[in-house]
């Protein structure tokens, strides 16, 4: 059950890069479009109770938003200001942070990396 999380929030991510880069004139509009609809289904599927959201673009909070409730057989909804455990996820993380670093190029015998 560990792994639902980490998957949905990797899915959501995928969905919103997605989104952000079709190329018609109504998705550029509104690239989050559907975003709602993609969420709610997903907790769905994934019998996911709530859970909280953030698109951030170029450094700005894009949106922020709950959805569903905080937990099963209470009824406080799950608000962009809502805190979860974490847990182990962070271990995702930091692996996928060390494998791109692995992969950026060397400049001068260094690793050319740029961060903010």
């Amino acid at each position: 059950m560990t792994g639902r999380p980490f998957f949905l929030t990797s899915s959501l991510l995928a969905a919103a890069i997605a989104t952000s880069r079709s190329t018609s004139a109504e998705a550029q509009a509104s690239p989050l479009a559907g975003l709602d609809q993609y969420v709610e289904q997903s907790m769905k599927a994934w019998h996911i109770p709530g859970l909280a959201l953030a698109v951030v673009k170029d450094g700005k909070v894009v949106i922020a938003k709950g959805y569903g409730i905080r937990e099963v057989g209470r009824p406080e909804p799950v608000t962009a200001n809502t805190l979860f455990a974490i847990g182990s996820a962070t271990k995702s993380f930091t692996a996928t942070v060390a494998g791109i670093l692995a992969l950026l190029p060397f400049a001068n015998g260094q690793r050319n990396v740029k961060l903010g």
